[in-house]
């Protein structure tokens, strides 16, 4: 009886502990599907007309300024401690990811946009070293190599298209997108600071910035395509789409899973939706849904799991596409996901911290193994 209880009591510490460890992250699934959309993208792991990579990435914008509102508004961090828990979440997985993708390359010879005699090339020239080794370690600013390439007689040098530029010369290159989260990282604690009425003006002149490029020739030009300026939009409305659910009952109704259901669907059709009115289709259908879903969601474990291990997908599954179109015959979808997601979880297990968060409370909390009252 007594070894019952004592189970039962670390089964309900995990289940509380696992609660507070993955609080930060819901909307799993739907982050899933945009994880899978961009590596969908990448690699045709489905027939349904799913989003283009690029437009869930813009999707993905949206979500992170409704999450780091509520961070900032619930949690009340200081800017110092909410700078070093990005770092954290974010920066030892990165790395871990690009010493892959180099190992892939240098070793196997495994790499989707290039070989490894093509990047020893551009290594021997100094600002193409100077470029990957930036973006290996820093990442911020690898939008812009989408719009810059190695000049014949040294240096760099601007171009419109994508072809032969500096972006297929990176070992991650699908981490452009972390460039923009950091930067608007940088900028969060000072924008939910920042009234409603000001931060629709700043995203609606931001949207409109958007409008403007691609209604002119502009869109054909790299350099304004991953423009963040002309994204911080995303972000914005992102803010604004939390404030708008702190307002609502936190009671859950049976519009919230419509809501969720809607998005799914809109997240498997999205690609049937032409240019140039892709980019704004599904991340507006973000932020005017994920109010209701993140309501009904919030306590939902499973969900909360599922959200953690997007991440190291979206970070691997490039890599894991270089492996199979280096060392299969004819891959398919299915193949290239199961691998993608066994590598998630294996990274999730290796470097979450809320992990340690878990075996802490269990530890502390449990009879067998008594701490210090100061601890």
């Amino acid at each position: 009886m007594v070894i019952t209880i004592m189970l039962i009591g670390v089964r309900v510490n995990l289940i509380s502990a696992c609660y507070y460890a993955f609080r930060e992250l819901e909307l799993g699934i739907i982050r899933l599907l945009l994880a899978i959309a961009v590596c969908n993208s990448h690699f045709e792991l489905t027939s349904l007309p799913m989003v283009d990579g690029h437009e869930a990435v813009l999707t993905f914008f949206a979500v992170s300024g409704f999450y780091m509102a509520m961070i900032l508004a619930e949690r009340n961090e200081s800017r110092s401690s909410f700078y070093k828990n990005r770092v954290r979440s974010l920066y030892p997985m990165f790395l871990f990811a690009v010493a892959v993708s180099a190992a892939l390359l240098f070793i196997l010879d495994a790499h989707p946009l290039i070989d490894r005699f093509y990047m020893l090339e551009v290594l021997r020239n100094p600002w193409g070293a100077i470029i990957v080794l930036w973006t290996s370690l820093c990442v911020v600013g690898q939008e812009l190599l989408f719009s810059l390439r190695v000049a014949q007689g040294g240096g760099l040098e601007f171009i419109s298209g994508n072809a032969a530029s500096l972006y297929n010369c990176v070992f991650l290159v699908q981490a452009w997108s972390l460039s923009f989260e950091i930067v608007f990282y940088f900028l969060a604690p000072f924008l939910v600071r920042v009234k409603d009425s000001k931060l629709l003006a700043l995203s609606l002149g931001s949207l409109f910035l958007r409008l403007v490029i691609v209604m002119t020739p502009l869109s054909e030009n790299s350099f304004f395509l991953r423009f963040f300026p002309a994204d911080f939009w995303l972000f914005g409305f992102g803010i604004l789409s939390y404030r708008y659910y702190s307002r609502l009952p936190k009671s859950a109704s049976s519009l919230d899973y419509v809501a969720f259901i809607l998005l799914i669907f809109l997240v498997l059709v999205a690609g049937r939706v032409g240019s140039p009115y892709e980019c704004f289709f599904l991340p507006m259908a973000a932020v005017l849904l994920q109010p209701f879903i993140f309501r009904a969601f919030q306590s939902l474990l499973l969900d909360c799991i599922v959200g953690k291990v997007t991440y190291p997908f979206y970070l691997l599954h490039y890599a894991v596409i270089g492996l199979f179109e280096e060392y299969s015959e004819d891959p398919v979808g299915w193949q290239v996901f199961a691998v993608s997601m066994i590598a998630a979880v294996i990274v999730f297990i290796l470097f979450n911290p809320g992990l340690g968060g878990i075996k802490s409370k269990i530890s502390a909390r449990s009879p067998a193994s008594p701490v210090p009252s100061s601890a």
